[in-house]
């Protein structure tokens, strides 16, 4: 994979790098600008809607949700614009930012969603979980909340006067975001007709089940309805969440290397994919060792590519590295000219 990096704010000229391992590392000390160049590839990525990224970072810069949330507030009036997902070819938001917010959903549908996934066997060998016959886990629940706008039902409703005026109308109620609203509110409140004035907020459980028959494991879709749904708050409210196991423990219950690592697998369970790129920013950070093994034995197995930055020992030593003769081409200076430098790029190598 060929990344093509913009001018930024620690140099001024674009640069080209090649992936051509499953991995990039960029090894640095900290303010060397690591963060700074996946942060460039990472804007770029969103502005083309050909590309799918998918970007976590551990530290404590905004500028990555921040360029994330102004691509979201685009694709919403686009998608709302275009008809969200209408269509034999449906329109997707392909790109996904972790916020700290979204951990217990991204858990949740990996272990109901992929079946023998890193989730789900970390999971079942730690005795969290419960799995059937066919190898779904029927004991993890979401617990959240849920209601529906005065403002969105009033689209329903006047969509529904312009069918009857015009039979073949493209209407909202034929989205595949509408769709899934109103499978799901089939099951979680039987009794409600978009015809009433909106659905005050309520707190509802899923599990795999429902799970199976409102999304019918469709990954990209899922995604896109939640993206919409969760935006601002407008439908479900991403901080009522809470995620339980069949061990009654809630996810807090667990440890903070557990509840990280659990995070990684999710993203690259539901994410992983020919054409994806990762971009990871010192995603070893807080982890034990061990963890840190584990996490680059799953990394390294992606179907996509993965950028990633560390300055951690313990990644360092867990793996042989071969320099990328990338280092000795490409000078970064700071942008305030106090020094030059260049930064260390390894290919990993396991």
């Amino acid at each position: 994979m060929n990344l093509h990096i913009p001018s930024n704010k620690i140099y001024a000229d674009a640069q080209d790098i090649q992936i051509d391992g499953p991995v990039l590392t960029l090894i640095g000390e900290n303010g060397c600008g690591k963060s700074a160049i996946l942060e460039s590839l990472f804007q770029s990525f969103l502005e083309d809607d050909t590309k799918s990224v998918v970007c976590f970072s551990s530290g404590q810069n905004e500028s990555f949700s921040v360029k994330y949330n102004e691509y979201l507030s685009i694709s919403q009036r686009r998608l709302v614009q275009q008809g969200l997902n209408r269509g034999e070819n449906p329109l997707r938001v392909p790109s996904f930012y972790f916020d700290p917010q979204w951990t217990r959903i991204l858990i949740f549908f990996a272990t109901t969603m992929v079946k023998d996934g890193k989730v789900q066997r970390f999971l079942r060998e730690h005795e969290y979980v419960q799995v059937d016959n066919d190898g779904r886990d029927v004991s993890t629940r979401l617990q959240f909340s849920l209601k529906v706008p005065v403002r969105y039902t009033r689209r329903i409703q006047n969509a529904l006067a312009r069918e009857a005026l015009k039979p073949g109308y493209n209407s909202i109620r034929k989205t595949l975001m509408h769709q899934y609203l109103e499978n799901l509110l089939a099951i979680l409140e039987p009794e409600y007709s978009f015809q009433e004035q909106g659905l005050g907020k309520g707190d509802y459980e899923l599990r795999e089940g429902i799970v199976a028959e409102v999304f019918a494991r469709d990954i990209g879709g899922l995604f896109t309805f939640l993206w919409y749904t969760t935006l601002k708050n407008q439908f479900i409210d991403l901080a009522s969440t809470q995620l339980t196991f069949s061990t009654g423990w809630e996810l807090n219950d667990l440890s903070d290397g557990e509840y990280q690592l659990l995070t990684i697998f999710a993203i690259l369970d539901l994410f992983d994919g020919p054409e994806t790129l990762f971009i990871l920013d010192e995603i070893d950070s807080h982890l034990y060792y061990k963890n840190v093994n584990a996490m680059w034995q799953a990394i390294k197995n992606v179907e996509g590519k993965v950028l990633s930055t560390t300055h951690s020992a313990d990644s360092i030593l867990a793996h042989t590295f071969d320099q990328n003769p990338l280092s000795e081409q490409w000078p970064i200076t700071t942008t305030n000219a106090r020094r030059c430098f260049t930064p260390t790029f390894r290919e990993l190598v396991c």
